[in-house]
């Protein structure tokens, strides 16, 4: 019974990952083999976004409708903390593909973290992530809920480019 009940938790997270995959890989231009996005992929994992964004600007001057290259480029402006530019890039990357999780994700911490949040922004595009298929952490949810009720603290000023 115990083997039996595993071996269903065990499916059920491969479907659950699976289909979280298939959606972050929704119609995209670029090619996974593709040699600079995946650098400048791994630069990002490594918080070096200038040197990220550079690289994917270099690929949105080539392919301006690279969905990935263009959601990473946002994003690094979010780990800048510039989230006022971060959203002005993930607006364009939602022209592109607007059922893309990631992006409106992104989004949702971006209204939630620059220096006047927009709680109702912010709570919309979290809606918007988890209608399609973003798992959402539950400290996001929970930090969401405490800036409705005004219980956030004043953020700090965004750093300005």
């Amino acid at each position: 019974m115990m083997r039996m009940k595993k071996f269903c938790l065990s499916v059920c997270w491969i479907f659950l990952i699976s289909t979280f995959l298939n959606a972050e890989n929704t119609p995209v231009s670029a090619k996974a083999e593709d040699p600079v996005y995946e650098k400048a992929y791994d630069l990002y994992n490594q918080a070096k976004y200038d040197d990220a964004m550079a690289l994917f600007k270099q690929i949105l001057e080539k392919d301006s409708k690279n969905l990935k290259a263009q959601v990473y480029y946002g994003v690094c402006f979010m780990g800048k903390e510039e989230f006022d530019q971060a959203i002005v890039e993930l607006e364009k990357a939602l022209s592109l593909d607007a059922k893309f999780p990631l992006t409106n994700y992104a989004l949702s911490v971006s209204y939630a973290r620059k220096s006047s949040p927009d709680a109702m922004k912010a709570e919309e595009y979290l809606g918007l992530a988890k209608k399609y298929g973003y798992q959402v952490p539950a400290w996001f949810e929970q930090y969401l809920d405490r800036l409705k009720k005004g219980k956030v603290p004043a953020q700090k000023e965004e750093k300005k480019p």
